[in-house]
């Protein structure tokens, strides 16, 4: 990965962005480790974070994002859910991001949903 000096990234959930004390358990990770974030957008918004921010608050600490929606909490289909795409992969693009990787936790048709995922992922990319 251009740019980026670590090889190992770290990948979130929805339980990270639990309250330990006064901030959560994913702020804490960020204050102690110099890791960078494999961030996953849609564990962001089921744990009602706003990706846009954290990406923004990141920078360059993301150089691979999932892009992932998810509808109450539970993964669906690219554009079905309550993650704003577009405006997060505006903000992967202006933080530097080098990787935008397809993710669907559950899908009930595999291939139907990579192809929907693919063809999404390239309408985003325009």
């Amino acid at each position: 990965m251009e740019g980026h000096s670590t090889s190992l990234c770290y990948h979130n959930h929805d339980h990270e962005f639990v309250d330990v004390g006064g901030k959560t358990g994913f702020e804490v990770f960020l204050d102690e480790s110099e890791l960078e974030i494999e961030l996953d957008l849609g564990w962001t918004v089921a744990a009602g974070r706003d990706p846009v921010a954290l990406i923004d608050s990141l920078g360059d600490r993301t150089p691979l994002v999932h892009v992932k929606d998810t509808l109450d909490g539970e993964p669906v289909e690219l554009g079905e859910g309550d993650v704003d795409l577009s405006a997060c992969v505006n903000a992967a693009r202006n933080a530097g991001t080098d990787w935008l990787v397809y993710e669907h936790d559950a899908p009930s048709d595999p291939l139907a949903s990579l192809a929907h995922g693919a063809e999404h992922l390239r309408k985003l990319n325009e």
